[in-house]
Formats: structure tokens, sequence, C-alpha cells
């Protein structure tokens, strides 16, 4: 066999590999890739083998390397069997990871990217789900892995045994040889590139279509690129010239700043995060019949609620990192408890701390969950609890879940308000729920208003309707406190539960339910456009503090605009404006519907364009906040 044949057949291997993979994507979200046409499916897995070729070239870089050096010591039969049994390990690899990917992608409706990095800190989670709620799919994972293993041995590995290698007698052809085969890897490690830059996630939007973007690339690919995102990677959404042209660079100093006016004279704040809890599930929001919030739909009636409210992310840090710091996240920077905090940032609990609020942070899961027990003192909390610290109270059908029950979170957060409170001392709360996580924990028979299981809809639904009554016990105790007139309780979500469309108000729309039992801020339904982001500098206000902050958002008691959210999707962000939904990357503008944007649309996409890039910039230089004259 001629030397040159093995690094290519561990390629082409390889490739195949990553096809069926695609295949199965496919075939597992029909309703998410049906708008797609024949053609532009067939389009979608020409333009997809790109990315798997480059993707094995690049993991397989090292060995595909050494097997192409004519040297006869390498050439030797035990040599190439061990290097290809390496070349197995790293194929194994990418499998497992496209393989999670697939399974991810049924939860965000995109692939899995700069979140590979962070898998270490989630690895309890993962297991404890791929055990449970998932393990149908685990035990499929694991025979696709196995046939891959048996496969590889027969087609790859065991035929080196019977197979003399042929090394050109002449040292120059064998040179040339290796040369030549070098350019081919490189060539194919670039994505078929001969010129300019390489192959990058961005390249599969050139049709301006997310579906047939997210069929083309495989997630590998996605997580290594972003994963090698270093900190010194710019957004350039806009030329130079374009970005200092842009009606905004004027008033740069002020892109960020504001000034808080206090709405009330001084109240309590309670804030309570929601793991999952999506706007259509709530039937006092959007009319539906799961009858699962019979508690929240009363509440409705008497507060303010946005209809159209988003969350900033797909993940839970993403969320809290919006609410508490209101700082955009952008694909070139880290998150919050990842190194964002590191930054001179506006935080919400220690602005209020400096005024002499009392200041708590709990939430159902560990301690170090998310690294909360750090990011909790980051953002200035005085005191922060995890379930460790919460008694059980009720009886429950199964042990205490991964990520704790709802009504211990809620009633241990009143018992510190009550232990802290002192009349005149005002107090900021911030709870994080857990129990609708997935896996869906049973919380007993009575909260079964479905046949309950831990993995489909029915089962969150369940732990929803527990979740609910949780709410409801902790607002009857908390109203025979004292300080209950004088606080203000804030209902909103971390982010959607999974979603099978790819539009982006599905994807991102939550609740935001503001309650004052004094009757301060009377029921209204506010159909302008709000995210997470506008919530730091509205609490603020909420809370009578007045104060200068650097904010993503805007005060949502004073700016009358019909407002726009930002919502990230990884290589993908969105912008959703009164008129328009738009999805967009660097390099191209998405459009699932074919349509143009009107005018109004393209302003403020040019607008959200040049503030993240700013942002960016700012963030790079440890500028966020600062005297407006040093910038």
């Amino acid at each position: 066999m001629h030397f040159l044949k093995l690094p290519f057949k561990i390629i082409a291997a390889s490739v195949a590999i990553l096809f069926v993979c695609r295949l199965t994507l496919l075939a597992s979200y029909p309703d998410y890739f049906s708008m797609l046409s024949t053609e532009e499916i067939f389009v979608a897995f020409a333009q997809g083998i790109r990315f798997d070729i480059s993707i094995t070239v690049l993991s397989q870089s090292i060995i595909l390397l050494l097997l192409i050096v004519p040297s006869a010591r390498l050439q030797k039969r035990v040599v190439l069997q061990f290097l290809s049994g390496i070349s197995l390990i790293i194929m194994l690899v990418v499998l497992a990871v496209t393989l999670a990917d697939i399974s991810y992608f049924g939860e965000v409706k995109r692939h899995l990217g700069s979140e590979i990095t962070r898998l270490q800190d989630d690895f309890g989670i993962i297991v404890d789900i791929a055990l449970s709620s998932r393990l149908l799919e685990t035990m499929a994972s694991l025979f696709c892995i196995l046939l891959v293993i048996v496969g590889w041995y027969f087609v790859i590995i065991s035929p080196i045994k019977y197979q003399n290698r042929r090394l050109p007698q002449r040292y120059w052809s064998r040179g040339a040889l290796a040369i030549s085969a070098f350019f081919v890897i490189l060539f194919l490690g670039r994505g078929l590139i001969l010129q300019s830059k390489p192959l990058d996630i961005v390249d599969a939007f050139s049709q301006g279509n997310q579906q047939q973007a997210n069929l083309t690339l495989n997630g590998a690919f996605v997580a290594l690129k972003e994963g090698r995102a270093n900190a010194h990677k710019r957004l350039s959404y806009l030329t130079a010239t374009e970005f200092q042209q842009n009606p905004n660079y004027k008033e740069r100093q002020a892109a960020f700043k504001l000034t808080t006016q206090p709405l009330f004279k001084q109240k309590n704040v309670v804030f309570v995060l929601l793991e999952s809890w999506s706007y259509k599930y709530i039937d006092g929001l959007a009319g539906g019949h799961y009858q699962v919030t019979p508690f929240m739909d009363q509440l409705i009636r008497k507060s303010v609620v946005w209809d159209r409210f988003y969350a900033a992310g797909q993940r839970s840090i993403l969320g809290i990192q919006a609410v508490l710091a209101s700082v955009p996240v952008i694909s070139t920077q880290p998150i919050l408890g990842y190194g964002l905090e590191l930054n001179a940032l506006s935080r919400l609990a220690a602005e209020v701390d400096q005024k002499g609020f009392y200041t708590l942070m709990v939430q159902s899961s560990n301690r170090r969950s998310f690294h909360m027990d750090g990011i909790a003192k980051s953002l200035g909390f005085k005191e922060y609890s995890g379930k460790e610290d919460m008694p059980i109270l009720r009886d429950y059908p199964q042990e205490v879940p991964r990520f704790g029950w709802d009504y211990e979170t809620l009633m241990h957060t009143k018992s510190r308000i009550d232990a802290q409170y002192q009349k005149g001392q005002p107090f900021f709360s911030f709870t994080f729920t857990g129990t609708t996580h997935e896996p869906f924990s049973d919380p007993g028979a009575e909260f079964h208003v479905y046949p309950h299981s831990d993995a489909n809809e029915e089962g969150f639904l369940n732990t929803l309707r527990y979740s609910d009554w949780s709410i409801e016990q902790f607002m009857t105790e908390a109203a025979k406190e004292p300080w209950y007139q004088d606080t203000v309780f804030v209902f909103s979500a971390d982010h959607v539960l999974r979603v099978n469309s790819d539009d982006l108000h599905s994807q991102f729309h939550i609740p935001l339910i503001i309650y004052t039992p004094d009757g301060s801020l009377p029921a209204e339904h506010r159909t302008d456009i709000a995210s997470q982001y506008d919530l730091m500098p509205s609490l603020l206000e909420l809370m009578g503090v007045e104060t200068d902050v650097s904010t993503f958002g805007r005060s949502l008691w004073r700016d009358d605009t019909a407002g726009s959210a930002v919502v990230y999707k990884g290589a993908v962000t969105g912008l959703i404006t009164s008129s328009a939904e738009v999805a967009f990357t660097e390099k191209e503008t998405l459009l699932d519907d074919r349509s143009g944007l009107n005018e109004p649309a393209q302003e403020q996409l040019a607008s959200t364009k040049w503030r993240l890039q700013y942002a960016d910039r700012l963030l790079k230089n440890n500028q966020w906040v600062q005297d407006s004259a040093e910038q």
C-alpha cells in the first residue's frame, strides 16, 4: 500500500462518520428543518462536507503529519497501528462532542459553542441528566460510539497488518510526495479555501438562512472555533469608517451611561428568578390552558406585566449577568463567573449596599453551582445561601434533587429577610429557583396535573405547578410580615424551556411581573419591548436609589420608546424590535422569511451593531465604568 494512502483513508472515514451525524441531526429535528427545500438541504450537506473535512484535519493534524513523513521507521506496521489507534481516540472525542451537540441542539436550536470550554463546571449536571431524563439518548450514543470503534478497527487498523508499505526508493521522490501531501492536507484543513482567511463559522451563513446554516455546521467545528476564540479578537460588525460615521459615534461618551431617577422614596425589592418559566406556559399571560400557574395568574391581575419581555441568552448565567450587571453578552468577551467580573462594572447589589441596603442572594442549587458563591461576592451581596443551607420542610417522594426544592428555597429567603430585617433599613434579595430544571423531579402526587416524567413537557408542567404553589406559600407568609407593604415583588425567568421554533420571539420570550402590595404601581399590561438588560436601572429606580450606572439597558419607568431586545445565540446575535426580528453575524444578516427590513428596523440594526462593537471595545480596555471625560 502506498504510504500516503492511510492518512487520506482516515480523513475519508472521519468525514463519512460526520456525514451520518448530519443526517441524524436532520432526522432528529424535522420540524425545525421543514422550511428547507430539497435543494437547500442538498447545498447544506455539500457545504457541510467542507466543515467536516476541516474539523477532521484540525483535530487529527499531528497524526496526519506523522503519517506523511516518508521515514521507514515511522512507516513500520506497529507504529502505524499505534498512530491509527490514537487517531481513533481523537475521532471518538469529536464524535462524542458531535452527539452531545445533537442533543443540545434540541434545547436551544443552535450548536454547542463556547460552552464546551466550561463543561467541567457542569459535569455533574451533565451526568445526572444523561443517566436520567436522557438515558435513551445516552444509550443510543454509546451504541454509535461502539459501532465506530468496531468499524474503525476493521477498516483502518486491522488491514495494516496485511499490507506492505511502499516507499519510493529515491529520497527526492519521497520528499516531493510528502511536501505535496502536506499542502493538500493544509488546503483541506482550511476548508478547501486556497487564499484569504480559512473556513469559519460565519461562512455557513452565506445563504442568509439560519436553518440551512445550522444543518451545514457540525458541533465539533463550532465548539473548536468558539473555544479557541482568544481575548484579543474584536467584534467587527462595522468597518472602522462605518463605525466612526455612525450617528452614535458622536455621542459615544453617553452610550451606556444612565443616571437613575428614584421612582419612590425607598422600597425593598424581592426579585425571584424562575428557572425556565417560559411566557407561553403562564395562562394569565399567554391565554393558554395548561392550568399549572393559578396563583401567578391571579397575581398578574394586580401587577404591572410586560407582554414582550425577553431573556438575554439561553443559559441561566447569562440572565443573571444581564439582570445584576446589565453587561451585554458578547462572543468575544468572557461571561460572569469566567472572567467578566474582573472588569470594572456597575453591580446592582454593590450599588444598593452603598446606600445602606441589606443584600441577600439565595439559589436552590449547591452553593458552588455556576460558581454562584463567588459571583454573589463579586457582585456585592453581603449574604449568600445555597442548597446546603436550607432545611427540608415537607415530605417529598424522592431525595433532594440536584437543583433543589423551590418551596424550601423561597421559605429560606423569607427566613433570612425576617432575621435581618430592621425597620428603617431597606433590603434587596435575589432568589434563583431550580426545581423546574430538567431532569424534572417529582414534587409529589398532589402536583401531578399531568402524567409525570423526568424528561418531557408533562414533567416540566408538574414541577411548574409545584413552583407556582411554592410562590403562593411564600407570598402568603410574607404578607404577615411588617416589611411586606413596603416591598416590590419582581418575578421573571432566566430563559425559556426548550422550544421547537427558530423565531427569536419564541426562543427568548419570558415573563416580567412586578407586584406592589400597597398599590403604588397600578396594574397594567405593558406592550413596549423590554429585556433583562433593562432591569438593573429599573430596579434601582424602584428602590429609590439615585446613582450613575453603566448599563446596556434603559429605564422601564421613564423611557417611553418602543424599545428593543438584543439576544445572544452563540455565533448569532438577534435583535427584536416592534417591526422586525433579525439575526445577524459579523458578515451576514439573516432573514428566514426572506423579507427585507424597513427603514426604522435598518436604523435600529445599525445602531445595535455599533453599540455591541463599542461595548466590546470598552470591555477590552476595562473602560465599561469610567468618567465620561476619560472615554
